[in-house]
């Protein structure tokens, strides 16, 4: 029996991983992991789609085996009776039951029936993509503290000022002076002229020093100092988003068998009921239906016996002889 060689789920991923590793660049960054990503995820989807395939193609390879099993079975029952039985006569539980005469019946071999059976399968499972935004900085510009505000005390010290003061030194007053006058009083002890005369008051200017502002302390405030200086700020926070990609599904379709092969006696053209025209017009059915039957010349030989078995196997007919299912499938009445 022809061994198949399966190529393993696990060697198709190595595979995979071993082709996306080569064609990476050294450097790595996110936009290298989402693509990176993205080409295993396709692989992992060609890999699930590879396995679906080779387990159809393992489920078809059982079924043949299976079916030339059950073929080899009945020719070596069908071998084993001939053997056993040479002579087998009309009445063998072997032959064909209510024949008529003139009828030929052929064990002809049916092969298993099948059916396409349309599945939805997963083709690859549902997941969730993580994209991350990096975080965005700015420069600003601060006032940076340098030196804090002070108090500093400062004396300040008494005015004076230099002022002129007028004392009286003697108040004005009168007093008696020797003198001439139109009226002269006589002094009868002594004969003089007194007059009464008014002396002004006399003054002295006086320099003094006087307080004009008192000593104080004066309270000055040194302000602060700063200096302006560039700091890198966050403008934007890094953000996580989670992207959930749903499950993809594919359409397989598969073959599932209806019926068994089996053997059956079928009636059949033979010598003994088949003439020249009906073989012309087999033959001229057989070409119309593309399968050639060699010159159409009324004799059925190995061209002709070629297209028959091509064309019921084609219609999934009986084979091994021309059976009256075939004949009514070309269409030829008789």
């Amino acid at each position: 029996m022809k061994k198949h060689t399966i190529i393993t789920p696990l060697l198709l991923m190595v595979i995979a991983i071993f082709v996306i590793g080569c064609g990476q660049a050294n450097n790595f960054d996110v936009t290298d992991y989402d693509a990176m990503r993205s080409q295993l995820d396709e692989k992992e989807k060609e890999v699930t789609q590879l396995k679906a395939e080779i387990d159809q193609s393992k489920t078809k390879v059982n079924s043949l085996e299976t079916e030339i099993k059950q073929k080899d079975a009945t020719i070596k029952e069908i071998q084993v009776q001939n053997n056993t039985n040479p002579n087998t006569n009309i009445s063998s539980p072997m032959l064909p039951a209510n024949a008529s005469k003139g009828e030929c019946y052929a064990r002809l071999y049916y092969p298993a029936t099948y059916k396409a059976v349309v599945d939805t399968v997963v083709k690859a499972e549902a997941s969730e993509r993580v994209e991350i935004t990096p975080a965005t900085y700015i420069w600003v510009e601060e006032q940076v503290l340098v030196k804090e505000e002070s108090i500093k005390l400062k004396d300040i010290p008494a005015k004076y000022e230099w002022v002129e003061d007028r004392i009286l030194v003697q108040e004005a007053h009168t007093e008696w002076k020797k003198g001439r006058g139109l009226v002269e009083k006589a002094d009868e002890s002594t004969g003089e002229i007194m007059c009464l005369v008014e002396i002004p008051a006399k003054y002295r200017t006086v320099k003094r020093k006087i307080l004009t502002q008192p000593a104080s302390v004066d309270t000055i405030v040194i302000p602060a100092e700063y200096t302006t200086v560039k700091v890198k700020k966050i403008q934007n926070s890094s953000q996580e988003k989670r992207i959930t990609i749903p499950a993809e599904y594919q359409t397989i379709t598969r073959t599932v068998k209806v019926n068994d092969s089996h053997m059956e006696w079928k009636q059949v053209l033979c010598e003994t009921n088949l003439n020249r025209a009906t073989v012309v017009k087999i033959q001229s059915a057989l070409a119309a239906h593309k399968h050639n039957p060699g010159p159409i010349d009324g004799i059925i030989g190995p061209l002709t016996h070629t297209a028959i078995k091509s064309y019921q196997k084609s219609n999934n007919l009986a084979t091994g002889g021309l059976t009256h299912e075939t004949i009514k499938s070309l269409g030829i009445q008789f």
